[in-house]
């Protein structure tokens, strides 16, 4: 049997697998693997919402969140890795744009993170890039050029990790 017959198909497939590996860490990068919990208040209670992880933008009121309300945050079961974008825009603008009150980035550190509940104006509007937050939670960004913080969160924004874990 001539076995040189199958190596264009072998050559097709080994050229395959990187991209079907790609696909693969993209799929599971927009799979909900955790959550971050909205609250109004510190304790959790008034308004809540709850926003799966997955690379995506969230307006408040089009997600099930009263805008101009939240105040504190709490991560359930996050990737390590994952960045999340508060935002006092409803668009949730690039980080390099300009921005007209504030807005402040984080990222996980730990698989999986879980927090209390996080105040975004005494926790992260004090914290400067690179601080620990919160234990699985470092400061990546933040902005403030003035104006109110509590309850004006209107936007945010997930890069959930592309880190598969095994």
């Amino acid at each position: 049997m001539n076995m040189f017959k199958f190596f264009p198909l072998v050559v097709v497939l080994a050229l395959m697998l990187p991209s079907a590996t790609e696909v693969l860490a993209k799929a599971k990068a927009q799979e909900p693997e955790g959550y971050i919990v909205l609250a109004e208040n510190e304790n959790g209670t008034g308004d809540t919402c709850r926003l799966p992880i997955v690379t995506d933008y969230f307006n408040m009121k089009y997600h099930g969140c009263k805008n101009d309300q939240m105040s504190f945050f709490r991560l359930e079961s996050v990737p390590s890795a994952t960045i999340i974008g508060f935002y006092s825009d409803y668009d949730c603008p690039e980080f390099d744009s300009p921005a007209p009150m504030w807005r402040y980035k984080i990222r996980t550190y730990i698989e999986l993170t879980d927090t209390r509940f996080i105040s975004i104006e005494r926790e992260l509007n004090t914290a400067n890039p690179g601080d620990i937050v919160v234990k699985g939670v470092r400061m990546e960004y933040k902005y403030h050029s003035g104006g109110q913080i509590k309850g004006k969160l209107s936007c945010v924004r997930i890069w959930k990790s592309d880190i598969v874990t095994p």
